[in-house]
């Protein structure tokens, strides 16, 4: 799954640009092509999660809550269903 680094109370923007630098590098090697989120998947998946409602709250931004879990599930269930597993 890919980090999804924008909700308005999560990481520090120093943290943020070193994971997206790191996950930019991964995602880049041949291997995980068709075993990831397209762009487009990603940034659908990114767009859900943008808000600080899908968090775990109390000051603790950066894990999800229950609707943040949901909505994982839910997009790591279409991405399986698309390939048919």
């Amino acid at each position: 799954m890919p980090p999804v680094l924008n909700s308005p109370g999560g990481l520090p923007d120093s943290s943020a640009t070193a994971i997206a630098e790191i996950q930019s590098g991964l995602l880049a090697d041949p291997f995980f092509a068709g075993h990831t989120f397209d762009a487009g998947q990603q940034s659908a998946y990114a767009a859900a999660l943008d808000d600080d409602a899908t968090r775990v709250g109390g000051g603790d931004f950066v894990h999800f809550g229950n609707a943040g879990q949901a909505i994982q599930a839910s997009a790591i269930k279409v991405f399986l269903d698309g390939r048919g597993w």
